[in-house]
């Protein structure tokens, strides 16, 4: 299962899986629909997948919310899924950078992926993909406009071809999960 802001949409990925990409959503959207809390606008069910990708954070990036708040968040979101669905390997694709608001958020998502992958390096069936290196210059924080629509915010075709390859060699060449059973967490 996918599940992603509108970062992943038109992105054309080969796993054959179910796809929830929805813009303008949140981190604590996915959390509520996953529960089927009240008041949601949609249900999801995450329970029978033996991979989950999460492509979320971006719009929790754009309400100002803080580090603090967004890691909190995506625990809340590991919990839930972890409560529905034990077994799946959970990957988390770091959240992007966008030409729009870049100079105002970039120290804000660059510390909320390396708490991801911190966390994720210490989770249980858990991985991070930088995938926003495939959009920075090499050896740089800069990033590549480039890929990004006239208004930046969101990917151009360019952009979602790039994040396409990447996304699908990382999700279909058994990278993850050699590196998910070879490193696995240590128990404390």
């Amino acid at each position: 299962m996918i599940l992603s802001d509108s970062m992943l949409k038109g992105v054309v990925l080969r796993v054959k899986t179910d796809y929830e990409v929805r813009g303008g959503t949140t981190i604590g959207d996915y959390t509520a629909c996953i529960a089927g809390d009240e008041g949601t606008r949609w249900q999801i069910r995450v329970d029978g997948y033996d991979l989950i990708l999460l492509n979320v954070g971006t719009n929790d990036i754009g309400n100002r919310r803080s580090a603090s708040q967004i890691c909190r968040d995506y625990d809340n979101l590991f919990c839930r899924i972890r409560h529905f669905n034990s077994k799946a390997l959970i990957i988390v694709a770091s959240i992007l950078d966008r030409p729009l608001d870049s100079v105002d958020t970039a120290d804000l998502i660059k510390e909320v992926n390396n708490s991801l992958m911190k966390k994720c390096n210490d989770s249980f069936h858990c991985y991070f993909l930088n995938s926003v290196s495939v959009f920075r210059y090499p050896h740089t924080e800069n990033l590549r406009w480039e890929f990004f629509s006239k208004g930046g915010l969101h990917l151009n075709a360019a952009g979602k071809e790039r994040l396409a390859q990447y996304l699908n060699s990382s999700l279909s060449n058994g990278y993850i999960r050699t590196m998910v059973d070879r490193y696995p967490v240590k128990k404390t």
